[in-house]
């Protein structure tokens, strides 16, 4: 993972407690998460501000959100990184923590972010380590395995570059690491896997074709067989048991579809591109 400023392997302490406390903004897109938004919450309660962003969810999780406290806008999706732009305009305070909302706060996370307010730094960002929930197993290996995200930030010097996948902060400043973790509960079931794989799989594809990428028959043959040998062999995914051979399995799946879904739409493209045949008109 890229940012402007370095990651130092060793987690940036927090410099002398100052007297003024800086405050803190929770920022929680959403859209449809009646069954995540509330515990979201919960591991938050402490901060000063909880802001959600809903995309004009058909269900509860706006009602849900307000019940819990949170200050809820409602704002139009148009991408991941669009929405946490927007949404990072419309916090109140200095520092910002991003999280979705079928993620956790631990305690020991909630503690050194304290620490980090009340010394004002010393970093301008710091990445987080994700540990990720599969089935309801956390997953040690695979293509989880060490995963970290750049999530709490000076709110004016971060923002995302327009993705339409895996968005990721960018901050102008000084970047550390954080040894308290995010709990992301990302699959509870086998239908969360094939919902999101197939999204996923859509979104990718999309984002591929806005950077210029075109379809590959020969990474269309290789792509799942090496996904799947990457994560499960040389990443050890074999470790997590059943539950890592499953992960390593959609993955590939995931994998494929996205090279098939990019194929796809650029046959699109070149259908709408080609001028509609002229038709003959019988003569009298």
């Amino acid at each position: 993972m890229k940012s402007p400023a370095s990651v130092h392997n060793q987690p940036v302490a927090a410099g002398p407690i100052h007297t003024t406390v800086h405050k803190l903004s929770i920022i929680i897109p959403t859209h449809n998460e009646t069954r995540n938004i509330g515990a979201c919450i919960e591991s938050v309660a402490w901060a000063d501000e909880l802001l959600v962003v809903d995309g004009f969810s058909d269900d509860d999780t706006a009602e849900i959100a307000r019940a819990a406290g949170a200050r809820v806008l409602l704002h139009k999706f148009r991408s991941p990184s669009s929405q946490k732009n927007w949404a990072l305009r419309q916090a109140s305070h200095p520092w910002a923590l991003s999280l979705d909302a079928d993620e956790r706060v631990t305690p020991e996370l909630r503690d050194e972010i304290r620490a980090i307010l009340g010394a004002d730094g010393p970093g301008d960002g710091y990445f987080i380590p994700i540990h990720g929930y599969f089935l309801g197993r956390r997953m040690r290996f695979g293509a989880w395995r060490g995963e970290r995200k750049l999530r709490l930030f000076r709110r004016h010097l971060a923002h995302y570059p327009e993705r339409a996948i895996h968005e990721a902060a960018q901050v102008s400043g000084r970047v550390g690491l954080l040894r308290g973790a995010i709990l992301h509960y990302s699959y509870r079931s086998l239908d969360d896997c094939f919902v999101k794989a197939r999204r996923y799989a859509e979104w990718g594809a999309v984002e591929w074709q806005r950077r210029g990428r075109r379809p590959s028959g020969l990474r269309l043959l290789l792509r799942g067989p090496a996904q799947f040998a990457r994560d499960y062999v040389l990443r050890a995914g074999f470790l997590d048991g059943a539950h890592g051979l499953i992960l390593a399995a959609f993955d590939a799946w995931q994998s494929v579809a996205r090279e098939a879904k990019l194929w796809e739409l650029a046959r699109q493209d070149a259908a709408a591109a080609r001028p509609a045949p002229e038709i003959e008109h019988a003569q009298d």
